[in-house]
């Protein structure tokens, strides 16, 4: 093999690597629900109000103003049928995401996605989630792009959950 061709051959597989792992690796900290509903709580009625918090922190090795991030996306869902597919955004399933690091926070832009509530109950929440959100800082000198693409549980929100780290949000205030 010649030179141009080796060089050639790393940098196909080093851009298959990022692509196959991704440079952020996400792991999910916490998973929590609130559901206000008139119906017995295993069962989603009509009219139901459910707000759905989605923490995770986000190792970013090879852009981003800092290597290390924490997300919190937070769903409101409301008048929701299981198994049903909902767009986001939509007047069912408003989204919101926060992104904070040592550089300046980014905030969610741009969503595009769905998310289907297979499950409730009075102690977890299972939902399908494909969404893809553009974020920015205030000022717009970065902007990145993250996805939630899994199936996720919930559970019930406590009141000593570690909000230092993620905070409250106003959809859930």
């Amino acid at each position: 093999m010649t030179g141009r061709m080796m060089k050639l051959s790393v940098v196909i597989v080093s851009i298959a690597c990022c692509w196959l792992c991704g440079c952020v690796q996400p792991e999910v900290t916490r998973a929590s629900f609130l559901h206000e509903t008139a119906a017995p709580a295993q069962e989603a009625a009509p009219g139901d109000h459910l707000v759905l918090q989605l923490g995770r922190h986000a190792d970013d090795l090879l852009s981003g103003p800092d290597i290390d991030e924490d997300q919190l996306l937070v769903l409101d869902v409301r008048n929701f049928k299981l198994n049903q597919r909902l767009a986001i955004p939509s007047k069912e399933v408003t989204a919101h995401l926060g992104i904070a690091r040592f550089g300046p926070p980014s905030e969610g832009k741009e969503y595009h996605g769905f998310l289907i509530v297979k499950s409730i109950t009075t102690n977890e929440v299972k939902v399908v989630l494909n969404l893809n959100v553009v974020a920015e800082t205030d000022d717009n000198s970065y902007t990145e792009k993250t996805r939630f693409n899994s199936q996720y549980t919930f559970f019930p929100e406590q009141p000593d959950n570690d909000d230092e780290l993620f905070g409250k949000h106003p959809l859930t205030q």
